[in-house]
């Protein structure tokens, strides 16, 4: 936004590891949106059900992103498309296969779709 442009976040979400500070969103992206962002960006983030949608929405709110940010809640597109593809090219983060720990592509998912859904 400094530079005029729109900021969109890619949010690192996964639930495998079972640190708490590791679950839901990443502290990493929660301390830089609430401490360290000079602007509001868009923050897309899939839709969840039951315990891991809690986990998020209280991190959002002891956080306070939804006072400087725009929160997205976003249904996942394509998901069959995306895993298939992936099965194809296997990706690893944290020492996991990308889809042990989903809620990781869907964060992905989500704010690519988002980019994309802002192009003229």
């Amino acid at each position: 936004a400094a530079l005029n442009g729109t900021g969109i976040v890619v949010p690192r979400i996964q639930f495998q590891d079972p640190r708490p500070r590791h679950r839901g969103l990443s502290h990493h992206l929660l301390t830089s949106l609430s401490r360290i962002a000079l602007a509001p960006a868009y923050l897309p983030i899939p839709l969840f059900a039951g315990e891991e949608e809690d986990w998020i929405k209280e991190q959002i709110e002891h956080y306070r992103l939804g006072e400087k940010h725009h929160l997205l809640w976003r249904p996942l597109e394509k998901w069959d498309g995306l895993v298939s593809m992936i099965e194809e090219y296997p990706i690893e983060t944290m020492g996991r296969g990308i889809l042990e720990d989903p809620p990781f592509l869907q964060g992905i998912a989500v704010a690519s779709s988002f980019f994309l859904s802002m192009l003229p």
